[in-house]
């Protein structure tokens, strides 16, 4: 969002292109959601975002039927299948954020919406749609910390 730089005082990292700027912000969450609508809305976004002279991409009418299909090859309801992830096998337990993790995610998110969502970046439609995403992260990981905390992990 900041011209391929995530730190002001080293200017601009993306050299090679004239306009590093982002064309289309996603929420994977919304391209795999259970709602179709939300779904084929998050995959237009991502097409759209794509169309370029020379870049070839599946034809508009196909697109809806590529995404559904794509979601039906999920191993279980709104989950993807990460059993084998580190190699932990099925125990989710292995798999929870501690306290301290969750507190530093929650940090991270303000301090980008502390960014994002004043001064110019109000109008940009791509921090706009970063806003949003990273409220729905906040919110989980907030309720996810809540939970951590009074289990004592």
């Amino acid at each position: 969002m900041n011209g391929g730089s995530n730190d002001p005082e080293k200017g601009v990292l993306c050299g090679f292109m004239t306009d590093c700027k982002p064309t289309v912000m996603l929420q994977f969450e919304k391209l795999f959601s259970n709602d179709n609508l939300i779904s084929e809305a998050e995959f237009d976004r991502m097409s759209q975002g794509m169309e370029r002279p020379g870049l070839p991409i599946i034809e508009q009418e196909a697109r809806h039927c590529v995404i559904r299909q794509t979601k039906g090859k999920k191993k279980w309801a709104n989950q993807w299948d990460d059993r084998s992830r580190l190699g932990k096998g099925d125990n989710d337990e292995d798999k929870l954020f501690t306290t301290t993790q969750l507190h530093t995610m929650i940090l991270e998110i303000q301090r980008l919406l502390n960014i994002y969502s004043v001064g110019a970046w109000v109008t940009d439609p791509n921090a706009q749609v970063l806003v949003a995403a990273l409220n729905d992260y906040l919110t989980d990981i907030t309720e996810e910390w809540n939970v951590a905390q009074s289990t004592g992990r």
